[in-house]
């Protein structure tokens, strides 16, 4: 699995993944404008995709977007093809403004190659 995290403010950008995974062609980038934040990446090739934004802790504040990129009608915000451009409003899955950071200081998660695999039995 492919995580890249940008950090809202300072722009830093980390990756955990193997040459085989999926791969960014263009890394995440956050721009702030006002009260919202633009969020932008392009895929090199179809998979499947997650945005979050995570508070201080690294708690998820706010799922922005999960589904396949490449396909015809990913689900909204997600737009067909491979670049895309999210918008954050600084509020949390509640609509609520976001809380929970140091100063502020909030993080864009971009996660590629997400995969289901077969954990167990239960019961």
């Amino acid at each position: 699995m492919r995580t890249t995290v940008v950090f809202l403010g300072i722009l830093a950008v980390g990756s955990t993944a193997s040459a085989a995974e999926v791969q960014f062609a263009k890394e995440p980038t956050a721009v702030r404008s006002g009260e919202k934040v633009t969020i932008t990446f392009t895929v090199a090739a179809p998979s499947d995709v997650e945005v979050a934004i995570l508070d201080a802790k690294g708690r998820v504040v706010r799922h922005l977007a999960a589904g396949v990129l490449g396909t015809a009608k990913p689900p909204p915000p997600l737009k067909p093809g491979l670049d895309q451009a999210l918008i954050w409003d600084g509020t949390n899955d509640r609509g609520e403004p976001a809380k929970g950071s140091v100063n502020g200081g909030f993080a864009a998660r971009v996660r590629l190659g997400l995969g289901v695999e077969f954990d167990g039995l239960i019961g």
